[in-house]
Formats: structure tokens, sequence, C-alpha cells
């Protein structure tokens, strides 16, 4: 009866994009549910007496690695440097992740020409819309469901044990930025053109909101900044340490009312528009379209010239705070 529900002429655009991100899904779930085992485990070895805990301490003293991976509580312990070092990690891979996956699976189809041809079928813009979410969150639940199972299996064989819900919500913590950039990357791929403007400008937002939390713990006096950031709100949800669930409750307004504005504005425009216009035509620039070495430049100079000024920043901000 699942298959059939799922197979359905118009459920037809939820499976097909459920069935093409499952299997990136359920590798990248691998790879966290793997960040949290060698935390675990590579705590139990290397801190295992009390000296060895005061360094650990320590470490979570340090402000750049504060502004990497956030502020740890509890660091000293098992749980502690797990639900900091996993959490922290899985941020950073699950939004690059989720921001790729959603500008391919909306701009991206929109630009190569595949989306009128879903539309051509039993279903309508609004519709189409919010089953390729369905089969991107089908997906999404499929990660979790893996770094839950992974998580829960490290949490029973350490030494220091913690318990099955505590290991369930931190698989439920590191997924959250997945899902929230996958929801801003789908926003931001009904106001611009092309899929390469959407990747950059989610890629954008999200190193926004990890300087303002990176910058909300490096200085007291700028700690307010921080919850300008959706990231620090996944900070307070302190998996293992001090479970913060009430935290779910922002993440989950933020993420549905990304999607809801999505679906309103897909159905505003036309297919194939955005909100901001590309521009059709310019004056020609001969200059350097000399060799092929050349003319590549020419090509990438914005994404060229938007990643330097991204990675001078960021130096900057790390070589500060250090």
């Amino acid at each position: 009866m699942a298959s059939q529900a799922i197979d359905h002429p118009k459920s037809v655009i939820l499976a097909f994009v459920f069935r093409r991100s499952l299997i990136g899904a359920l590798l990248w779930g691998a790879i966290f549910g793997f960040i949290v085992a060698t935390s675990a485990f590579g705590f139990e070895a290397a801190f295992n007496t009390p000296a060895s805990k005061a360094q650990a301490a320590a470490l979570g003293a340090n402000a750049g690695l504060q502004a990497l991976l956030g502020p740890p509580h509890s660091i000293e312990t098992v749980a502690g440097f797990t639900a900091w070092r996993s959490v922290g990690i899985v941020i950073l891979f699950g939004a690059v992740w989720s921001i790729l996956l959603a500008t391919k699976n909306f701009r991206g189809e929109e630009e190569a020409g595949r989306w009128e041809l879903l539309l051509s079928g039993q279903t309508t813009t609004r519709r189409a819309v919010f089953q390729t979410f369905l089969g991107l969150g089908f997906s999404l639940g499929a990660m979790f469901l893996v770094v839950a199972g992974i998580s829960v299996i490290v949490g029973q064989s350490l030494n220091t044990k913690f318990n099955v819900p505590d290991a369930i919500f931190l698989a439920l913590s590191s997924v959250c930025a997945a899902g929230i950039f996958l929801a801003i990357g789908a926003l931001i791929s009904q106001v611009v053109a092309t899929r390469r403007q959407a990747t950059t400008w989610t890629a954008a937002i999200f190193g926004i909101c990890f300087v303002l939390r990176a910058v909300s713990g490096a200085s007291s006096n700028m700690g307010w900044l921080g919850w300008f950031s959706p990231i620090k709100w996944i900070d307070e949800l302190q998996p293992l340490t001090n479970p913060s669930p009430e935290w779910l409750v922002p993440i989950g307004a933020l993420i549905v009312g990304l999607v809801l504005l999505t679906v309103y504005l897909a159905n505003q425009r036309d297919l194939g528009s955005s909100l901001l216009h590309d521009h059709e035509s310019s004056r020609p620039h001969t200059t350097l379209l000399r060799n092929a070495f050349t003319t590549s430049l020419l090509l990438l100079k914005g994404n060229i010239i938007g990643w330097l000024i991204g990675v001078s920043l960021f130096s900057y901000l790390f070589g500060t705070v250090s």
C-alpha cells in the first residue's frame, strides 16, 4: 500500500525527489554517525584521567575552537565533548549538503528545463513545490534515522553511557542545520535566476549566520548578535548535557515559515522567471577572450571575487579571534 501511494500519479514528484536524494542522505547520515562515534570513543581513549580531563576543559576554553564549533557545555565529560564536537562539525557539513541539494532540486531543475516536464503531469506549481519539500524531508528523515541509530549504539557501548532519548535528541540536533538551510536554499531559488546564484546567495547567508555566532561567542559585548543566527539556536539545544527541546520551537517555526513562503512565491511567478531578473544582455567585454584560460577567468570572475572576499573576511575573523 505504501509503494502504491508513493507511485500515485499525483505523488510522482515526491517519489522522484526522494529516490534521487536518498542515497546521498544515507551516506551523509553514516558520515555524521561516524563523527559522533569518533568523538565519543576518542574522548574515552584520550581523556581518561583527571589531569587529561582538565586539559579537555582548557581545550573548550579556546576562543578559536569556540568560534568554529560553538560554545562547549561540560566538555570535561564524554557526553559534553561528544555533543560539542559532533554537532559543531555536522552543522558545517550538513549545511553545505542541504544548500547544494535544495538549489539542485528547485532552481537547478527549473533551469535545466526538467521542471516543466514534471509540471505537465497531474499537479500544480504549489503541489509540485510541496511534493519536492516532502521528498527532501523524507530524505532528511532517513539521514536522521541513520544518525540516531549510530548514536544509540555508541551511547550504549561507552563506559560512561548516555541514554537512548538523549542519543536521539543528539541526532535531531545534528540535522537541524540541514533542515534550516534546505528551506533557505529553496526560498532563494525562487528569488534568483540561476542555480549558481542560488547556491552563492544561500552560502553567503550561511556564512553570515556562522560569523554572527562566532562573533557573539568571542565577545561578551556582542553576544546579542548570536540570537540573529539560527546556528546559535542549535547551540542552545545542548544535547547530552542539558537538553533544551524548547529551542526546537523557533527552529521549527523558521523552517515552516520558509517553506510556506517558498510555496507562495513559486505559485506567484511564471515558470523560468525569478523575483530578481537576470540581465539578458550586457556590453561586450572581449579583452580576455584570447585563450581558454583567460576566457575561464572571465566567465568565473564573479565566483572568484566572491570566494576571495569570503575567505579574506573569514581569515580576518579567525586571526582576530586567535
